[in-house]
């Protein structure tokens, strides 16, 4: 048997890099196990290892220094930390949570080693995230907060337009004009009331087809020119109902870009005729005219010569008095004025007050101002120093005066000089005397001119009523009620005049005293008032009213003034409950009449009894502002005193004396 040769074995090939990648490999598992070992130790967040009990058997320098883990070998974790040590050994896996410590939060993982009996636990701070967490939620809430407000503005604001909207549509609607839409084919999208009344729904149609039954567009219609210019455009058209329109046409576009026509038509129809009727009158009233401006040029020569009359009025009046403009000038002074201030005869017209008379003090020269703002002052009489050290005892009257348009022109100063007064009583009443010659002159001025203003008033009323009765059918109603105005007002002023002459009268009436039943007296003129408002419900209820003395005639028209403005201001009352009395007391006898009606401010009590001075407007009560003047002055010639009080929407309460 042969010997089998023995094979021998080949050692295997040795790789040379696979050995460096393992020597290298082999250096940094090594470098990283020392790293690990360092890891605890070094890291800057906390890291604790806890028995499955909660006690430390391990903790870094981070954990022992953290004022908020404060922890100790040995030592039992803190409570928050703790809680969640034993489910995590419970669960065998690693557990996320957020911790609060103190005022800082923390995120923690517990890594737990169940066959070990610990868990490790590393703490990572997370309070800056926390805070900007918050901080985005207070945003979040702050930007829902506004997105909400905005929202609701923006409903408020869609709610808004859609009511401005519906109230430009109904504008439309109510306007005494027609006002419409083109489309650039000749189609109404939109017609108002007017023109609907007037020329029928369009339906689709064309305007062409539907107003003039044309199939094509009309020569003469001027109304496209707008689209060709983009400028708006006037024209006059006759509509197919043979009136007369001032047409207005202007370009349009709508919300999606189309190009439309809005066209306003005014119905000049009667205006045209009433045109025509006025050139035929205007042609008469320059032939008038002609003959007017002769009379006119009479009148102003006779009013020049009324100032020239009452400057002259002025100068010789028996009273110290001057008239100021609004910047205290000189306008007209009397030679009573020059003696009591001894101006001598030098020019004073168109010098200033205050450079005459530089003495003037501070408090005059504020009454001055109070007169200029349209207050009527009668200061106490006052001490007033001169220059040259003489000393005058002066009682002064301010009114201020208006012109012909009603504006405030300056104030009229009386001034009594009652030095002498003061030292004898006789010079009191000589001057006293010279006062009452001054206002009853006055008084007759005042007379003069309102009996005079009767004449004009008249004309106008006159010439009213003829053009009413002559050219009512040529007339609009819109000039018929232009006219019915006019004579409203003439007979309001002519009213005015009455009440003005009444009140003037009043001033030169004599006094016929007698014994007066005030009591009765009231009931008559209550029943005069019923039988005046039969359709309202109204009581008077009079209390004790003691008997008086006095003018009969005179007495009742206060009555009947004041009675009457009870029954005028309790006019929006369901019933006007009245009632009067009366009372003795300090050598007078004082009547009072209270009502439930509108009242009035207490703090403009001082202008009930003025002439013209009236607390409401004439659109809510009807008078002349003079009846309450005449009470006063009536009750004043009597000796007696007038007085009311009031408060708004709660009634009045009028109270006048008779001396005993």
């Amino acid at each position: 048997m042969e010997k089998k040769a023995r094979k021998r074995r080949t050692p295997p090939a040795v790789d040379v890099a696979e050995i460096n990648q393992a020597e290298v490999a082999l250096r940094a598992a090594l470098e990283r196990a020392a790293w690990l070992a360092r890891f605890p130790s070094e890291n800057p967040n906390p890291v604790v290892r806890a028995s499955a009990e909660g006690t430390i058997l391990y903790c870094n320098p981070a954990a022992v220094k953290n004022d908020e883990w404060a922890c100790k070998e040995g030592e039992p974790l803190r409570g928050p930390i703790l809680r969640h040590v034993a489910p995590a050994m419970a669960k065998g896996e690693e557990i996320y949570a957020e911790i609060q410590l103190g005022t800082c939060f923390y995120a923690v993982t517990y890594v737990p080693f169940p066959a070990e009996s610990y868990v490790n636990i590393y703490g990572r701070n997370i309070t800056e995230r926390k805070q900007a967490e918050n901080a985005l939620l207070l945003l979040n809430a702050e930007l829902e907060e506004r997105v909400a407000a905005q929202t609701a503005e923006i409903r408020r604001t869609c709610a808004a337009v859609e009511s401005e909207r519906q109230r430009f549509y109904d504008v439309l609607e109510m306007l005494p004009v027609y006002v419409i839409l083109l489309t650039a084919d000749y189609r109404v999208p939109f017609a108002n009331r007017f023109f609907r009344e007037r020329f029928g729904e369009a339906q689709g149609k064309r305007c062409y087809e539907y107003l003039f039954q044309r199939t094509e567009p009309c020569e003469i219609c001027e109304t496209y020119t707008v689209l060709k210019t983009g400028k708006p455009h006037h024209w006059e058209w006759i509509g197919p109902d043979g009136r007369d329109y001032d047409v207005h046409d202007f370009p349009f576009t709508d919300d999606d870009g189309a190009r439309l026509i809005l066209e306003m038509g005014i119905d000049v129809t009667e205006i045209k005729r009433v045109q025509a009727a006025l050139r035929e009158a205007n042609e008469t009233l320059e032939r008038r005219v002609i003959e007017r401006t002769a009379q006119l040029e009479a009148a102003r020569a006779e009013a020049e010569e009324g100032k020239e009359r009452l400057k002259l009025f002025i100068e010789h009046a028996p009273a110290a008095l001057a008239m100021f403009d609004r910047e205290m000038r000189y306008l007209s002074v009397s030679r009573r004025w020059r003696s009591t201030f001894n101006l001598g005869d030098g020019e004073l017209l168109g010098a200033s007050h205050y450079d005459i008379l530089p003495e003037i003090s501070s408090e005059w020269r504020e009454d001055h101002r109070r007169g200029l703002a349209g207050e009527v002052l009668r200061p106490e009489a006052s001490r007033f120093e001169r220059a040259d050290g003489s000393v005058q005892w002066l009682r002064r009257e301010i009114r201020p005066w208006t012109d012909a348009a009603g504006a405030l022109g300056g104030i009229v100063i009386f001034v009594e000089d009652i030095t002498e007064r003061r030292l004898a009583q006789e010079a009191l009443e000589n001057r006293s005397k010279q006062l009452e010659d001054a206002n009853r002159e006055l008084e007759d001025f005042s007379y003069t001119i309102s009996h005079d203003l009767r004449a004009p008033l008249r004309a106008i009323d006159g010439y009213s009523r003829m053009i009413l009765r002559k050219h009512a059918d040529k007339l609009d109603e819109d000039a018929l009620e232009k006219f019915n105005v006019i004579r409203e007002n003439t007979l309001m002023m002519g009213q005015l005049i009455e009440d003005l002459l009444a009140f003037s009268r009043l001033g030169r009436a004599q006094l016929s005293k007698a014994p007066l039943d005030i009591e009765q007296m009231l009931r008559e003129t209550w029943e005069e008032l019923i039988v005046l408002n039969p359709d309202r419900r109204m009581t008077l209820k009079i209390g004790r009213i003691p008997p008086g003395r006095g003018d009969r005639g005179l007495i009742k028209q206060v009555l009947i003034n004041i009675l009457a403005n009870a029954v005028k201001f309790t006019r929006g009352r369901e019933e006007a409950l009245i009632e009067a009395g009366g009372y003795s007391r300090d050598g007078e006898i004082v009547y009072w009449v209270r009502d439930n009606g509108v009242g009035f401010d207490m703090q403009y009590h001082d202008k009930l009894f003025g002439v013209f001075q009236r607390l409401h407007s004439a659109d809510e009560f009807e008078g002349t502002g003079v009846g309450l003047a005449i009470v006063q002055r009536i009750i004043h010639r009597h000796g007696g005193r007038i007085w009311a009080e009031g408060e708004i929407d709660r009634g009045a309460c009028f109270y006048f004396s008779l001396p005993r």
